[in-house]
C-alpha cells in the first residue's frame, strides 16, 4: 500500500472561494484491504477512548460496568468534541472515509479547501488498514487571503439627517491584488432605491489602487409608509440602518457595508394660523405675542423677511435660533400709518429654504382726537412724593377733505370687512381715561370735551404710597414678635424662681408650647392688625419704608372719544 504523495499542497485562494485537490492510494499487493481515512488528531483520541475503556472493564465490577462505561463515554465525548473545536473545518473529503481497496487497485480522495476567513491551514490525515498494516501519513497545507477589494470605512453614518435634504459621503474602496477588478453595488430592498442612490452602480478598480463611489442620501417621509423591516427603519425612533454588499465580478464572497442615520422631520410650527390686530389708531401699536417651535432634532436659524413696514417681529428684528425641539415667544407688532384695512402675509423662513406663514389682518383707525404725548416717563419718584407731568388732548377735525389731509374714520370706504368707514362728524368730541386699579396716578380731567380746534391740558400726577395691605402684614408680625418676646421674658423669671422645674426652661420648645397655649402663635388663631394711625401702624411703615426695594412699572392708559358733550360730568355715553 502506497500514497502517490505524502504533502498536499492545495494553494492560495480568496476566503471562500473553493479549491481542490487529490491525493491517491494504490494497493500493489494480492489481497484486498478495508480502510478508513481519519483526522490524525482524532485517531490519537479514539485510541485513548479504547485504551481507557478496556481498563475500566478489567478493573471495575461486574454490577458496576454499565454506569462506568456511561461515565467514560460522556468523558471521551467531551473530549471529543473540544478537539473538533480546536480546528476551523477549512478541509473536506470529497470520498468514502471508510471502504474495501482490491488488490492491484487505487482510489482516489478529492480533498476541497473553502475558509470562513484569511489565514494559513494545515492538517494531518491517517490511513488505517485492517490485518495489522502499518498506516500511512500525509498532510495537506492550504492558505486563504481576505478579498482583493476592501472598503475604507465599512460603516457609513450620516447622523442626524433631516427629510427631503440631501447629504452624501465617499465610499473609498480598494483594490489589494494586481489586476483590475470590477464591482456593482445592488440596493436591496428596491423601494430603498427612491431614498438613496450610488453613482456609479458598477465600476472597474485598477490594480493597486482605489476607487471613491458617492453615496447620496435623500430620504423622503414617505419612508414611514414603505412597509420596511424594524431592522432596516425603526418608525418610533427614525433610525434608519441600511446593510449593503459590494459585489466582486467572479468573486463569491462580497464585502459588507453599511449605512446609518437618524431621520428628522425640517418643521417650524406655529401656535396661530392667522393673526386678527382688530382696530389699532394710527398714532399707536397693537401687539400680538405668538409661538414658533421647532419640531426637528437639529438646530434651526430662522429669519422674518420681507416685512411691510407697518409690521414687526421683535426680539432681534424676528432672527435668531431654535434649539431642537425649543419653543420661543414672538411678539409680532402692527403699526398702521393709515386709514385703512391691512392684509399680509408673515413669512418665516429657515436656514433650509423652507418657508412658514401667517395670515394677518388689521383696520388703520385715525380718531378725531390726538393726543400731543403717548409714552409719559415720570422721574425717580419716592414713597409719599409726587411727580406731575402736563400733556394735550387735541381735536383738529375742521373738515372732511380727505383730498388735502386724513380725515379722522375707520378704516376705509373700499374695504371688505364689516367696518364702515364713515368720516367721524365734525363737533364736540368728549374723551376719558381709564385708569387701571391700584395704580398710583390720578388724572385730571379725567372726562371732558374738546371744540374742533381746540385743545385741553392734561395733567397727570405719580404719588406712590405703600400698600395698605403690606403694613397690616408688617403690623401683625411686629405684635407677634413683640408677644413673643415678652413671653420668652416670662419664662424666664419663671424659671429663675423653680416654677419650670417640670419642664425644660429658657428654650424654643417651651416658648412655643406656651404660645400655643395662649393661642397667639398658632395658625388658626393670628393677631388682628394694628389699628391705623396707631404706634404699632407707624412702626410698621417705617420698616417698610427701611426696606423697600425700588421698582419700575409700566401702567397702560387707554383713552375712550365719543363725538357729542358728556350727559353729565363724569360720564360719557358711548353709544
Amino acid at each position: 500500500l502506497s500514497l502517490d504523495k505524502t504533502s498536499v499542497n492545495i494553494g492560495t485562494t480568496v476566503v471562500d472561494e473553493r479549491l481542490h485537490q487529490s491525493i491517491t492510494l494504490r494497493n500493489d499487493g494480492g489481497l484486498g484491504t478495508n480502510y478508513r481515512l481519519v483526522k490524525t488528531n482524532l485517531l490519537g483520541t479514539e485510541q485513548n477512548k479504547t485504551q481507557v475503556v478496556n481498563n475500566h472493564k478489567e478493573e471495575i465490577k461486574s454490577d458496576e460496568r454499565k454506569s462506568s462505561l456511561e461515565k467514560e463515554k460522556s468523558t471521551v465525548s467531551d473530549v471529543t468534541d473540544i478537539a473538533n473545536k480546536a480546528y476551523v473545518e477549512v478541509f473536506t473529503i470529497k470520498a468514502e472515509e471508510r471502504g474495501f481497496l482490491a488488490s492491484h487497485s487505487s482510489i482516489s480522495f478529492t480533498i476541497e479547501f473553502s475558509a470562513p476567513v484569511a489565514g494559513t491551514f494545515h492538517e494531518e490525515y491517517t490511513l488505517v488498514f485492517d490485518q495489522n498494516i502499518p498506516e500511512l501519513h500525509f498532510s495537506v497545507n492550504a492558505q486563504s487571503l481576505d478579498v482583493p477589494v476592501w472598503i475604507e470605512n465599512s460603516s457609513m453614518d450620516f447622523k442626524i439627517c433631516m427629510f427631503d435634504r440631501l447629504y452624501q459621503d465617499a465610499l473609498i474602496l480598494h483594490n489589494r491584488s494586481s489586476a483590475a477588478l470590477r464591482v456593482s453595488v445592488d440596493i436591496q430592498p428596491r423601494i430603498l432605491q427612491n431614498h438613496i442612490e450610488i453613482v456609479p452602480r458598477t465600476a472597474y478598480i485598477q490594480a493597486k489602487s482605489s476607487f471613491s463611489l458617492q453615496v447620496k442620501l435623500t430620504a423622503h417621509p414617505s419612508i414611514i409608509d414603505d412597509s420596511l423591516s424594524n431592522e432596516i427603519f425603526d418608525s418610533q425612533l427614525n433610525t434608519l440602518i441600511i446593510p449593503l454588499e459590494v459585489k466582486v465580478a467572479d468573486q463569491i464572497r462580497t464585502v459588507p457595508f453599511s449605512i446609518s442615520a437618524i431621520l428628522t422631520t425640517s418643521d417650524l410650527q406655529f401656535d396661530v394660523e392667522n393673526i386678527d390686530f382688530g382696530c389699532c389708531t394710527t398714532s399707536e401699536s397693537v401687539l400680538t405675542k405668538i409661538q414658533l417651535k421647532n419640531n426637528s432634532l437639529l438646530a434651526q436659524p430662522f429669519g422674518f423677511v420681507n416685512l411691510p413696514d407697518y409690521i414687526q417681529v421683535q426680539p432681534n428684528d424676528g432672527f435668531g435660533t431654535l434649539l431642537p425641539e425649543e419653543t420661543i415667544d414672538l411678539h409680532v407688532l402692527f403699526s398702521p400709518t393709515a386709514t385703512k384695512e391691512y392684509r399680509c402675509t408673515l413669512i418665516c423662513k429657515s436656514l433650509v429654504n423652507r418657508e412658514f406663514t401667517i395670515e394677518c389682518q388689521g383696520v388703520g383707525v385715525l380718531p378725531p382726537l390726538s393726543l400731543s404725548s403717548t409714552v409719559i416717563h415720570f422721574p425717580a419718584t419716592p414713597i409719599n412724593d409726587q411727580s406731575i407731568v402736563s400733556f394735550y388732548v387735541e381735536n383738529r377735525h375742521l373738515d372732511k377733505n380727505h383730498f388735502k389731509h386724513p380725515v379722522p374714520r375707520i378704516g376705509n370706504e373700499n374695504n371688505l370687512i364689516v367696518y364702515l368707514g364713515e368720516f367721524a362728524p365734525i363737533c364736540p368730541t368728549s374723551f376719558q381715561f381709564d385708569i387701571p386699579a391700584n395704580a398710583p396716578i390720578t388724572i385730571s380731567p379725567l372726562v371732558g370735551t374738546v371744540e374742533p380746534g381746540k385743545r385741553q391740558k392734561i395733567t397727570v400726577r405719580l404719588a406712590p404710597k405703600l400698600d395698605t395691605e403690606q403694613i397690616r402684614t408688617e403690623s401683625i408680625r411686629i405684635r407677634e414678635a413683640e408677644l413673643k418676646r415678652q413671653l420668652e421674658s416670662k419664662e424666664k423669671e419663671s424659671s429663675h424662681r423653680g416654677e419650670s422645674r417640670a419642664r425644660p426652661t429658657g428654650t424654643a420648645a417651651s416658648v412655643n408650647r406656651r404660645l400655643d397655649t395662649h393661642g397667639t402663635m398658632n395658625t388658626e388663631i393670628r393677631l388682628p392688625a394694628a389699628a391705623e394711625q396707631s404706634t404699632v401702624w407707624s412702626i410698621a411703615k417705617l420698616s417698610l419704608l427701611k426696606s423697600f426695594p425700588s421698582s419700575l412699572s409700566s401702567f397702560i392708559i387707554p383713552c375712550y372719544t365719543a363725538s357729542g358733550i358728556c350727559q353729565k360730568p363724569g360720564t360719557l355715553s358711548y353709544e
